[in-house]
């Protein structure tokens, strides 16, 4: 259960245990029948503005830290996030809650230990500066699951800064109460209903870079993994496989190849560390064939690793639809089989006998042929 204790007057103090996902097709009902076969405890619409600040060099960013304030019809706060921990799509990390009226964050309002000094705090506060802002509509209903309480959360809006804007479509499920165990449950759930993918970037992450001022996506090497343990590299592989996912949606067709090949990387990493656990991890079979389909070498899939299957040998859309859906439902099954292993083995005695017999028969033949005389 994530603690959340008052810190100072009118501020509390929680750590965020979340799952992200973010969506990428249209899942409107199937979102409906999945909230439908749930019990729904409350739920709420809300429109949120955010503006995020930090110093013209950076300095938040550089303590790993992230400031906003956030505001609603109904409320306006101030927030900062610590340093924390983002394996795969789980975030946690500890954030501040404090009230605010002005237009800039007020930092003395936050504890004094989660700064290097009050002095650093002091001259950071003289040089905040609004840097990027998110504008979105989250609905959310909170879900009594396995014992625990977990609220499901759909932001939809954009994100603006200086070099443009970015969609904004997530998921996220954060437990309010209860086991992280019942998290992973609901989560599985959901994604077993299509259309979304976990998400390690937070909105703030997204939002420096379209402020000009994070680091540009590039390909990343290949981590060292020497003296590391199987759960350790699991979680270097999914972030290296998430990295060149979010990388590969975003770069230049040229660049493509590279993040796909980034992403095989990080799959086989996860899949190599997980067959060394002393147990085998349930979802290992699923993660082996979707391995078998990236490394697919298949007439259909291009260099950059799209499959294009083409159906028109129906009069109507629909027909061509189910039918290429068909062909790649048959490419997935095609993947999931795996080869018997081919084992050497020794001749029989039987097999030495009738190939010696062949040679014998095959040899009298050739020695019946003669020069034949006119």
């Amino acid at each position: 259960m994530p603690p959340k204790v008052a810190c100072l007057p009118g501020m509390t103090m929680q750590t965020e245990i979340e799952i992200k996902f973010f969506v990428t097709s249209n899942i409107q009902d199937f979102i409906s029948n999945f909230l439908n076969s749930l019990e729904i405890i409350s739920s709420e619409q809300v429109h949120l503005g955010n503006v995020y600040f930090d110093t013209p060099a950076l300095d938040l960013r550089r303590l790993d830290m992230g400031l906003r304030i956030r505001r609603s019809d109904h409320f306006s706060e101030q927030t900062i996030k610590c340093r924390g921990q983002v394996v795969g799509g789980l975030h946690a990390r500890p954030e501040y809650n404090a009230p605010v009226s002005s237009d800039l964050p007020t930092l003395s309002a936050f504890p004094d230990h989660i700064w290097p000094s009050l002095a650093v705090r002091d001259e950071i506060q003289s040089r905040l500066v609004a840097q990027f802002s998110t504008d979105f509509l989250r609905r959310h209903w909170l879900i009594a699951f396995d014992g625990a309480q977990i609220e499901l959360a759909w932001d939809r809006g954009e994100i603006v800064g200086v070099l443009g804007r970015a969609e904004i479509d997530e998921l996220e499920l954060e437990l309010k109460s209860g086991e992280a165990s019942a998290l992973f449950g609901l989560a599985a759930r959901l994604a077993d209903l299509g259309g979304v993918r976990l998400g390690s970037q937070s909105k703030a992450q997204r939002g420096y870079r379209l402020a000009g001022l994070g680091k540009p996506l590039a390909v990343q090497p290949l981590p060292d993994i020497g003296g590391l343990d199987g759960k350790a590299c699991i979680t270097l592989g999914l972030q290296l496989w998430q990295h060149h996912e979010q990388l590969w949606l975003e770069c230049e067709d040229e660049e493509r190849p590279l993040a796909l090949q980034g992403m095989l990387q990080g799959c086989d990493l996860v899949a190599e560390a997980a067959e060394n656990l002393a147990q085998t991890p349930a979802w290992l079979p699923a993660l082996r064939v979707q391995q078998r389909l990236l490394a697919l070498r298949d007439g259909r899939i291009t260099h950059d690793g799209v499959l294009i299957i083409k159906a028109q040998q129906y009069r109507t859309q629909e027909q061509n639809r189910a039918d290429a859906l068909e062909r790649l439902a048959e490419l997935i099954r095609s993947a999931g089989k795996t080869e018997k292993a081919r084992r050497p083995t020794k001749p029989t005695l039987g097999s030495k006998k009738r190939r010696l017999d062949g040679k014998s028969r095959r040899a009298t033949v050739k020695a019946g042929r003669g020069k034949v005389d006119y």
